[in-house]
């Protein structure tokens, strides 16, 4: 089940045009780490010491498609890192993140949990702040002077 989740996302992205800037949100029922052989891929910043299986296929998927997992880049207190609660309140887990293009990792600004949303629903509310910042390119703007002058021109 898990394999063929992976299989659609990664054929999803592989039809999606390489200008795209590649968000993915979601509940992935992994739990990432803090290996540094994965460092360049995940941050200081996860709840968890040791990545499960599916934090394995997840921190896989993002180092072949260039992907980093941004949201394991910010530190926080660890109730705000978490995004579920099993139904008896003890186990508490970060399970759901938000995964982006190596390339505009820049523009996650922010990332943290709100246990205080209402809902029916024992995860809580993932919060990024995602900030792109587009530039004009001024090389063709500018504008010479094209007139000429003669020697008998003052």
């Amino acid at each position: 089940m898990v394999n063929d989740s992976y299989e659609v996302l990664e054929r999803t992205f592989d039809l999606l045009p390489k200008n795209c800037i590649k968000v993915t949100v979601g509940d992935f029922n992994a739990q990432i780490g803090k290996e540094a052989p994965f460092r360049p891929t995940i941050g200081h910043g996860s709840l968890h010491n040791t990545s499960n299986d599916n934090g394995m296929k997840l921190i896989d998927f993002s180092m072949a498609k260039n992907l980093i997992i941004s949201s394991t880049y910010f530190p926080r207190k660890n109730i705000h890192k978490q995004t579920w609660t099993s139904p008896d309140g003890k186990t508490k887990s970060q399970i759901d993140h938000v995964v982006i293009d190596k390339r505009y990792q820049t523009c996650i600004k922010n990332f943290r949990t709100y246990s205080c949303a209402d809902g029916d629903s024992d995860h809580y509310l993932v919060f990024a702040k995602f900030v792109l910042t587009l530039s004009i390119n001024w090389r063709n703007k500018k504008q010479f002077n094209k007139a000429v002058k003669l020697d008998g021109d003052k």
